[in-house]
């Protein structure tokens, strides 16, 4: 592999493509290409000058997923079911906080969705957004 010094990003962030064929002979050359490839993209945008920052030099989901500024649907969804459950024990006396932490736990469960979106797409999302996008 050579590493591209100005690579094509997708809104800052570099991002790779994944798919799938299944070679069923090599003569007469078949193959069946799977067409819901993967899209991976780094959860930071890309700075050619700075080469410390893996979050945004790789797409790898296992390392980007240890980035502390994006939130997982995962932690989003523990957050509103501790909510949840400190409500029905009787811990939601207080409207007006009850009203301030659902607000919260929203806007976080909506920025959870589109850091896991931004961080991996289908095929399809990618192609829309070239169409779209240029």
């Amino acid at each position: 592999q050579r590493y591209l010094a100005k690579p094509y990003l997708l809104g800052g962030k570099k991002f790779d493509v994944r798919t799938y064929a299944l070679i069923t002979s090599t003569w007469p050359f078949n193959a069946l290409v799977y067409k819901k490839g993967l899209v991976r993209l780094s959860t930071e945008n890309y700075d050619g000058a700075e080469h410390s920052n893996l979050f945004a030099h790789l797409t790898n989901f296992t390392i980007n997923k240890k980035n502390k500024a994006v939130v997982t649907k995962t932690a989003s969804n523990d957050v509103l079911q501790a909510q949840e459950e400190h409500k029905t024990e009787g811990g939601g006396d207080n409207t007006e906080r009850t009203s301030m932490e659902s607000s919260a736990s929203s806007e976080l469960h909506n920025s959870a969705a589109s850091a896991s979106s931004s961080c991996k797409w289908t095929l399809k999302m990618l192609l829309d957004y070239m169409e779209k996008n240029g």
